[in-house]
């Protein structure tokens, strides 16, 4: 099956599956729908749920270019080279080792004698109701400053994968994947190396984009740095092997 087939069905299989959610809602045999999934990620209230949900929905479909343009924002911030502070994001800091022990008012505090202190919220935007954690989970708050500090200075000053760097990754990953898709790539090895850069390059597509078009975290961004590597050296080793491939081919006739 070519890409383009791949593609057709694909839309097909959602112009159904959307039709067949729709006649449910319409039948009554359903209450479920996509709007009020998305509404109770913010409340668990069934009618502000859905209320919300429509909300999104409709602005993805008056504004689709703004929404867009926003995904392929937060999308390419793995790749800059430097990553400041974005109000609407939770700052990288918060994902980096710290000399303290990190506390996140009102979810996570210190009391009297470095207790730790958790704040839970029964409903979504509700008063929150502290609790000290109890002392099976591991005691008061410590940390070793020596070894904390170490691993501080070690990631802040080069223990860290660049921007650009895994935009390099990306791209050869990318190369290698369209070449193994329109088969120009040559030789049983090319092949080889071309499905396994596809199989890491779609992985790398779908656990980083999907998070991006719901809502961007740092630490949704920690898979690039198991998938976009491996998918970069293959890439750039398939397509090494192709040319090595077609020089061999050429050299024989």
């Amino acid at each position: 099956m070519s890409l383009g087939e791949w593609a057709l069905w694909g839309f097909v299989a959602t112009v159904v599956l959307t039709t067949i959610l729709a006649a449910s809602q319409g039948l009554g045999l359903t209450r479920m729908s996509i709007p009020l999934l998305l509404g109770t990620v913010f409340t668990g209230q069934r009618d502000r749920a859905k209320l919300i949900g429509a909300l999104g929905s409709a602005i993805e479909h008056q504004q689709p270019l703004r929404v867009v343009v926003s995904i392929a924002q937060d999308s390419l911030r793995l790749f800059a080279v430097t990553r400041p502070p974005t109000p609407w994001i939770s700052p990288i800091s918060r994902w980096q080792f710290q000399t303290g022990y990190p506390t996140y008012p009102h979810w996570v505090t210190l009391g009297q004698g470095n207790v730790i202190v958790v704040g839970l919220q029964r409903k979504a935007f509700g008063m929150f109701r502290f609790h000290p954690l109890s002392p099976a989970y591991g005691g008061p708050a410590r940390v070793d400053r020596p070894i904390a500090e170490f691993l501080r200075s070690y990631q802040l000053n080069g223990g860290f994968t660049p921007g650009p760097l895994l935009l390099l990754f990306a791209l050869a990953g990318l190369a290698g994947s369209v070449l193994t898709l329109i088969r120009r790539a040559r030789g049983a090895r090319g092949r080889q190396l071309g499905l396994g850069c596809l199989l890491f390059t779609a992985t790398a597509v779908v656990v980083l984009l999907v998070p991006d078009l719901l809502e961007f975290s740092w630490r949704y961004q920690l898979p690039a740095l198991i998938t976009l590597p491996p998918a970069g050296v293959l890439g750039i080793s398939a397509i090494l092997a192709s040319r090595q491939a077609r020089r061999e081919a050429a050299n024989e006739g």
